[in-house]
């Protein structure tokens, strides 16, 4: 199942970039479509039981969108994360949150101090 997902989510991210290089769409819309695409399939397995493929996905998600847009990519010291929970289930919709977060390391960036 998981290779039929990652399969879709390449087809899709292919046909993105080479709407980029078309000068279709920008590399930053092109970006934020495969991650619609891709929370989208998360949203899916988390709906049938299937969490462990949210791993899989990310991963394969992330590497597309360094390909489609190397430039945008976070300083090393941010890094981009999504959570999903089952905790954020609408019962009356059934309809999965998620939630984008970003951890900054605090030893790492500059040494000015805050008043």
């Amino acid at each position: 199942m998981i290779n039929q997902f990652i399969h879709s989510l390449n087809q899709y991210a292919q046909a993105r970039y080479n709407d980029v290089k078309k000068g279709l769409y920008s590399a930053s819309d092109a970006n934020d479509l495969l991650n619609t695409y891709s929370d989208s399939m998360i949203q899916g397995m988390c709906l049938i039981g299937k969490e462990y493929y949210i791993g899989p996905i990310q991963r394969q998600t992330n590497h597309w969108s360094r390909i489609i847009s190397p430039s945008a990519q976070l300083p090393h010291h941010i890094q981009l994360s999504l959570h999903v929970s089952p905790l954020l289930i609408n019962p009356t919709v059934t309809r999965l949150a998620t939630i984008r977060s970003i951890h900054i390391n605090p030893s790492i960036g500059t040494n000015k101090k805050f008043a």
